[in-house]
């Protein structure tokens, strides 16, 4: 299946995963295999596999097409070699497309081998086959994804599987993610790495919560709509108060990662006012002339700092006060974490589909 981004909900997956800092985790479009729970986990390579496979074929049909024209000067015997040997072109693992790209890559073999066999009435078959056997393996290699992901589907979090609201959610804590990683990338003095590490493990926890809750919360709304009588309502308040549990859980989750971006995004304004107020001060000069020519008098002066370099101070002080705020708020973010980790069972879940 293809994992991607939904309603600008990212997929999720599991931090403990041992290919988690795959790039190819990372990228637009994620193909997974779902593999049931306790599956272990495994990155497929599947073009390089399928250039190698395709390499033993490819390499077989031009040595024998070889042997054939130039050494035993059997033409038909040529072409039939090279026309038998699109066939054996045998990946390790389909395509997720199954087998609609196989029969699309030997369809491409074999009908350029219509145009091979009479272009080689013109001299030997081995150069005509020998291009119709180029395309054959290109696209043998080409159908094949670059890389998937073999993966439990309790390791993983669709957000297709979410409703609107959980999907909202789960964007506040992945654009905390985001702003973190901006603030790491742009802020010299900021360090974020140990609170990126909690804020994933966050992203994974509240993501498989929202796909744990999100079937029962519904379920028990239309339960409750359609209720025939008080006895039933009475009946669903156990399931009511199960829900409400763990949505107040989330919302714990949401108010630690809040609290902790609050200084992040602070810093990160302070930033932005700090280079705009930069840019003001070096092209001050400009309007320093103007103010002073357009001065009604030799008295008229400036009415306030063009230059800016208090103001610039200020943001420098600033920026440096917001980052320690995000200091200390990280430790409170890691031990508020920490003192609410799940069980070591927990870290399965419903999230694959």
């Amino acid at each position: 299946m293809e994992l991607e981004k939904y309603d600008d909900a990212r997929p999720v997956f599991d931090p403990t995963l041992p290919m988690a800092g795959h790039p190819g985790l990372g990228e637009k479009t994620v193909h997974v295999r779902v593999e049931p729970p306790g599956t272990r986990p495994l990155v497929l390579r599947t073009r390089r596999e399928r250039r190698f496979m395709g390499a033993i074929p490819f390499t077989v049909a031009l040595v024998l097409m070889a042997v054939c024209d130039f050494v035993l000067d059997m033409r038909l015997l040529s072409i039939a070699v090279g026309f038998l040997l699109l066939f054996p072109y045998v990946p390790l693992h389909l395509s997720r497309k199954g087998l609609k790209d196989e029969w699309m890559s030997l369809g491409a073999g074999l009908f350029w081998s219509i145009w091979g066999a009479p272009m080689s009435a013109l001299g030997s078959a081995f150069l005509p086959f020998l291009l119709v056997h180029g395309l054959r393996y290109g696209l043998f290699v080409m159908v094949g994804e670059k890389v998937e992901f073999v993966l439990p589907r309790d390791r993983f979090v669709d957000p297709r599987d979410l409703g609107y609201e959980a999907r909202r959610r789960l964007c506040r804590v992945q654009d905390a993610c985001r702003r973190v990683e901006e603030a790491q990338r742009l802020i010299p003095d900021f360090d974020g790495r140990s609170a990126l590490v909690v804020l994933r493990e966050e992203e994974w926890l509240l993501a498989r919560d929202l796909a744990r809750v999100a079937p029962l919360s519904e379920e028990v709304g239309r339960l409750r709509a359609d209720a025939a009588s008080d006895r039933v309502r009475a009946a669903l308040r156990s399931r009511e108060a199960a829900v409400a549990a763990a949505e107040r859980a989330v919302n714990r989750r949401l108010a630690r990662v809040g609290a902790y971006m609050r200084p992040v995004h602070a810093a990160l304004t302070a930033l932005k006012e700090w280079e705009q107020l930069s840019r003001l001060s070096a092209g001050g000069d400009a309007y320093t002339d103007l103010v002073a020519r357009t001065a009604a008098g030799p008295s008229g002066g400036l009415a306030h700092d063009l230059a800016g370099d208090h103001a610039l101070r200020a943001a420098e002080a600033a920026i440096r006060e917001h980052v320690r705020e995000a200091d200390e708020a990280a430790s409170l973010l890691t031990s508020a974490a920490r003192a609410d980790s799940p069980h070591p069972d927990a870290r399965s879940g419903p999230g694959g589909r």
